[in-house]
């Protein structure tokens, strides 16, 4: 407690107008340092001042411990984009076979519904705002399509709807499968989903697969038309 008091002496002597009171016991400067800290909060970094004779301001407080920043919430999906993501959730769970980039199947899946879950990748990872990475099950994609390549054109003869040049066969090829005939059509929605994952990556090799995929269908020198059959069919349709 502050004392306050007035005598005629002091009086006679003040600067102060006359009748104004004036405390005979001047505080120090550390006394003022602990009324400050009892209106903050950090009052160990307050004693720690007025232990020292550190000087404070009256009125003022010691400035608040520095918050870290929030981090950003993740975008909440709504309709058709948060349908597709649970959907692909629920393929990679009871579908993928993890460390081997495919399906399963018997024992793998064939290629054509190994090209709708590659499909499936990019077209999650192409929604806007989802605030997740799916660079790494494209990856995984990517390695598991590799499994189906046959350069050494093993498997069936050509027929109707298949193609003996270097392309991705029906099933997994050898050795982690028997390989077997390379179908257009599943050739054909690869080569799709390579043109798609590109426009995401912009990695040239995946232009070079997709053409060597339309290879298998579109020969060089048959003027853009698509021989269905060459050995069978001999007849070209556009």
């Amino acid at each position: 407690m502050l004392a306050l008091g007035v005598t005629a002496a002091a009086d006679a002597a003040s600067a102060y107008p006359a009748g104004a009171t004036r405390p005979l016991l001047r505080p120090r400067a550390s006394e003022f340092a602990r009324a400050s800290s009892a209106r903050s909060t950090a009052g160990a970094a307050a004693h720690s001042a007025s232990s020292s004779g550190g000087a404070a301001a009256p009125g003022s407080s010691s400035a608040p411990a520095s918050k870290k920043p929030a981090k950003p919430k993740k975008p909440v999906l709504h309709g058709d984009p948060a349908r597709a993501l649970v959907a692909f959730e629920a393929m990679q769970k009871y579908f993928y076979i993890p460390g081997s980039g495919l399906y399963k199947g018997e024992p793998f899946s064939y290629l054509w519904p190994f090209s709708q879950s590659l499909a499936a990748t990019v077209s999650v990872a192409n929604i806007p705002h989802s605030g997740i990475s799916f660079s790494h099950e494209l990856q995984a994609r990517l390695v598991g399509l590799n499994s189906y390549l046959d350069l050494d054109n093993s498997g069936a003869a050509e027929g109707t709807y298949t193609s003996t040049l270097a392309a991705f066969d029906g099933t997994v090829a050898p050795p982690a499968g028997p390989g077997g005939t390379k179908y257009y059509d599943d050739n054909d929605w690869v080569a799709l989903e390579l043109v798609r994952l590109y426009q995401l990556t912009h990695q040239a090799a995946l232009l070079g697969s997709a053409e060597g995929s339309w290879r298998s269908r579109w020969p060089a020198g048959r003027n853009g038309r698509i021989w269905r059959a060459r050995a069978a069919c001999r007849s070209p349709t556009r």
